[in-house]
């Protein structure tokens, strides 16, 4: 995991750095995860005196005989929160997820002030919880507040070791998916010709080179008509990513795709479309974590932002709930939490981002009627098993789950 230590003050954290996280919760990741391009072929192994686990994960099998019954307060904590959209999203997930099973959920903002997570944490851990979200920015550090976790018998959510549930998504993969619409959709309106502009954070998290790697191996093997003719770092924000784009047009007026992370790119097309040239069908744009105003934009049509990759940070938040009200009945939850074997939907068309948004309005629902569609789960861990935990940061769901 990338923690973001190394470029930020010691006690604090920027929502910059959040964004980056791929949490924008990528925000969310859960922002998502800022995990490593490279794949960890090493299968999941149990902690300390837990005994060895061999082999992939099998499908996570709800209906295994339930175990002990922890006695911990029915109480979800989430110190450390954040006012990022996607964060709002998750974390109202979670909320009324446990609302319903009478779970109370405890959240504290602190913005990436690692101090104040850090106070909020101690204070959630002294008055007791059954289950808690740690946010990828404050896992340098936190290794003890984990560790005190597996002791307690909090079933932990985290993209790091010591965590029971795993959230993750093959972000190189995301990142080929949108190489390879660009050029996909180039082919079929400019003759395969394509200037790219590469809206970047600086390449400085391990998300934003896997998703940067993805697109780049796609853009190779499309061949000479494909050139990237720009590759800028920017902040993760609407503003960013117009300046960039009114000064890069001036030296490179030919730029007809960009891609990026959403926001960066939503500011660029701003610049196109103030130019007159919204309509034009040979330019293209696309993003990852594209928020509702992204989303509304597509779905209305006549935008040159074509297409966005993002996680369902509200049903995953459901889940989060209802995987508490099942850790304290004793009862098995996944340990791994991922996209389905198609990865990341491209919300790319109004009916299907449409839908995308129907469903993620009602994460109750969807998660009861047709939760495999956007999520799959993978392993089981209960409190009786708890001291089975990640051991390292899972980079390739696909390296370790058996989807046979």
């Amino acid at each position: 995991m990338s923690t973001y230590a190394s470029q930020n003050p010691p006690d604090r954290l920027s929502r910059r750095g959040l964004l980056r996280s791929g949490l924008a919760v990528a925000a969310a990741g859960l922002t998502g995860p800022a995990l490593a391009a490279c794949a960890d072929e090493r299968p999941p192994r149990a902690s300390a005196g837990a005994g060895p686990q061999t082999g992939k994960l099998k499908r996570y099998d709800p209906s295994a005989p339930p175990g002990s019954a922890p006695k911990l307060p029915r109480r979800f904590g989430v110190p450390g929160n954040f006012d990022a959209v996607i964060a709002i999203q998750l974390t109202e997930g979670i909320t009324n997820a446990c609302k319903a099973k009478g779970i109370e959920c405890v959240t504290a903002i602190a913005n990436g002030d690692t101090a104040k997570f850090r106070s909020q944490a101690e204070t959630m851990f002294a008055q007791g919880m059954a289950a808690w979200f740690l946010y990828p920015p404050y896992l340098s550090g936190s290794e003890d507040l984990t560790a005190k976790a597996v002791e307690l018998g909090v079933m932990s959510v985290a993209q790091q070791a010591n965590s029971h549930v795993f959230p993750v998504v093959n972000y190189r993969q995301v990142g080929r998916s949108q190489g390879a619409a660009a050029v996909a959709y180039m082919r079929q309106h400019n003759g395969g010709e394509a200037q790219v502009l590469l809206l970047n954070d600086g390449l400085l998290t391990d998300s934003a080179r896997a998703i940067d790697a993805g697109i780049k191996e796609e853009l190779k093997v499309a061949g000479g008509k494909v050139r990237i003719v720009s590759e800028t770092s920017v902040d993760y924000t609407v503003k960013a990513g117009a300046d960039a784009m009114a000064t890069l047009l001036q030296a490179h007026p030919g730029i007809n795709v960009i891609l990026g992370h959403s926001a960066p790119v939503l500011g660029a097309v701003s610049v196109l479309e103030a130019k007159g040239r919204g309509n034009e069908t040979t330019l293209y744009a696309s993003g990852t974590e594209g928020g509702d105003d992204i989303l509304k934009k597509i779905e209305q049509g006549g935008t040159l932002f074509r297409a966005t990759w993002s996680q369902p940070w509200p049903l995953y938040g459901h889940a989060f709930g209802v995987y508490t009200d099942l850790w304290l009945q004793g009862r098995a939850v996944p340990r791994l939490v991922t996209a389905p074997a198609a990865g990341l939907p491209a919300l790319d068309s109004p009916e299907v981002v449409r839908r995308w948004r129907t469903a993620m309005a009602d994460p109750k629902t969807t998660f009861e009627t047709n939760v495999e569609e956007y999520m799959s789960t993978w392993g089981n861990v209960s409190y009786d098993t708890r001291t089975v935990v990640w051991n390292a940061p899972v980079t390739d769901p696909d390296a370790v789950i058996d989807r046979e």
